[in-house]
């Protein structure tokens, strides 16, 4: 008797039971309270193949009918779920401010009206601002529903009907947002972990011009700290259709040049622009330093071609002035000792034929040494070459950039000696070292030196540059040898860079000594040759 008595207390407490789902959507289902009581007892109840094992979610109820409560919550028992339950909407509120359910169930003892419904939920919505939220009404309300909408439910569900099946359907598809929407935020976090740690600057910009996010890269290019940036107007222009390059002011308040790219993106559910920055200033200096390159490649290919064309009249000049020279006092007397130069006038002659043959010579030491520096490809090739004449071809090709600033002591003390290399070459090499060494003083004076000397060694070569000026910075010298690298607004960081890259590639060493306010002192050594 008692147990029938407790079987009809349950049915009706079944009969009182809030829908977990929209029943519209089986048309002609009616509520079967004896299912459903069997279902609350956990006799069959549905699997939720939704959930991947070993995930737990957490689930807030609160029913002001602790009958209903102690019904809805057995209902929803799994091994998947956790389940908190409460009659009172205060503690319901406090324990979701907390504990951050994965979704929440509301439904209130009293009559469904419109100011106290949407006001819980607005409490609940507020203290859980991302869980699902189930507003569990009396049906047949469509304004007090679109209200519960807007006060921040996520989906209202009418009293009065119910079946497990649909209610499985119900949670899986709370469950399986609120996974999406994790998934969704931490693909969120991971892109923005990319973007603050990308090279290069990322900005995103509001529609109306203002910047949203700024990534380091950004504040490093733009000069500008986050603070300064966000919520200001984007101050350079862009395209949506082709890059384009923007001048910048860095942080060090240094010019430099931006790539900037714009493109259209969706940010926080509004329409947005993505501008990427990539500093190009460097590339900009490399391509002019490249395109002097090729240019000085050029002047070389055409002075190859001047010395050849210059060397043949000059060696007729030469012959014809050391005719003219020896011949000179020939001229003295004619017709029986009568004079037609006077004595001073012979001296004249003779010393500006000296001074022209002495120039005609050094012009065909610069045409041969020109010759050496600029052979074809087809011409190259490593020989045997004698140590002295190399330097000494390098040094007139060199001499004008010295001559202007510096006092030149030369001390050659390996005659004969060789060494097997590319003659272009390694005159490249000497000629940058004594141009660098030209570039190593602040101005003219008659302290000014460069000395350049050579020494036989063990199997080896040595060549020294030494100059007296301003020397190089300590923490500066492991950088002398990179390429492009310089402290001069003129030059193009490629000198010693070369020198190195040509001396390694004939076997030898190239070392730097050098003090501040001291001057520097450049060592080349080489392999013998033996012959």
């Amino acid at each position: 008797m008692k147990s029938g008595h407790n079987l009809a207390l349950l049915r009706a407490s079944c009969a009182r039971l809030i829908g977990f789902a929209r029943l519209s959507a089986i048309p002609g289902y009616e509520f079967n309270s004896d299912q459903w009581c069997n279902m609350s007892k956990g006799h069959s109840k549905p699997k939720l193949d939704c959930v991947s094992p070993h995930v737990s979610f957490s689930v807030l109820v609160i029913d002001e009918q602790p009958e209903t409560l102690a019904a809805v919550t057995q209902m929803l028992e799994h091994p998947e779920l956790t389940l908190h339950g409460t009659t009172e909407l205060n503690a319901g509120v406090a324990w979701a401010q907390t504990s951050e359910p994965d979704a929440i169930f509301y439904a209130s003892a009293s009559p469904m009206v419109l100011e106290p419904a949407s006001a819980a939920v607005k409490r609940l919505r507020r203290a859980a601002l991302h869980a699902p939220l189930i507003v569990l009404t009396d049906g047949n309300e469509a304004e007090v529903e679109l209200e519960l909408l807007r006060a921040g439910a996520d989906d209202t569900l009418p009293r009065g009907q119910l079946t497990p099946a649909l209610m499985t359907r119900t949670i899986c598809f709370l469950l399986e947002r609120k996974q999406s929407l994790r998934a969704l935020e931490a693909n969120r976090s991971n892109l923005l972990e990319i973007a603050k740690g990308s090279l290069d600057g990322v900005v995103v910009l509001s529609n109306e011009g203002t910047v949203l996010f700024v990534n380091p890269s950004a504040e490093s290019l733009l000069g500008q700290s986050r603070e300064e940036l966000l919520d200001r107007r984007f101050r350079y222009p862009f395209d949506h259709t082709e890059p384009r390059e923007v001048s910048i002011v860095g942080k060090d308040g240094e010019l430099g040049i931006a790539e900037l790219r714009a493109t259209p993106i969706a940010w926080e559910g509004q329409e947005a622009v993505l501008i990427a920055l990539r500093e190009t200033t460097e590339l900009r200096k490399m391509q002019a330093r490249l395109i002097q390159a090729d240019r000085l490649a050029s002047a070389g290919a055409l002075a190859a071609g001047v010395a050849h064309e210059i060397s043949n009249p000059l060696s007729y000049v030469i012959m014809n002035l050391e005719t003219l020279d020896s011949t000179l006092s020939s001229l003295e007397t004619l017709d029986g000792g009568s004079h037609l130069l006077t004595p001073r006038a012979q001296r004249d002659i003779s010393g500006m034929l000296e001074d022209a043959r002495e120039g005609a010579l050094r012009v065909q030491k610069i045409v041969r040494a020109l010759k050496l520096y600029s052979v074809s490809d087809g011409e190259r090739g490593w020989h045997p070459l004698v140590l002295d004449e190399l330097v000494k071809g390098a040094l007139e090709l060199a001499f004008h950039d010295l001559k202007y600033v510096t006092s030149v002591d030369s001390n050659l003390d390996t005659e004969g000696a060789l060494v097997l290399g590319d003659g272009a070459d390694l005159t490249q090499a000497l000629v940058n070292l004594l141009i660098n060494a030209s570039q190593a003083f602040e101005r003219p004076t008659p302290d000014n030196l460069v000395t350049l000397s050579t020494t036989l060694a063990e199997n080896a070569v040595v060549i020294t540059v030494r100059d007296t000026g301003v020397g190089i910075p300590e923490d500066l010298l492991p950088m002398v040898f990179v390429p492009f690298y310089t402290t001069k607004v003129e030059a193009s960081g490629l000198g010693l860079s070369i020198a190195k890259t040509i001396v390694d590639s004939h076997g030898g060493n190239i070392a730097i000594d050098s003090k501040e306010g001291q001057g520097t002192t450049v060592t080349i050594t080489l392999p013998r040759h033996s012959s």
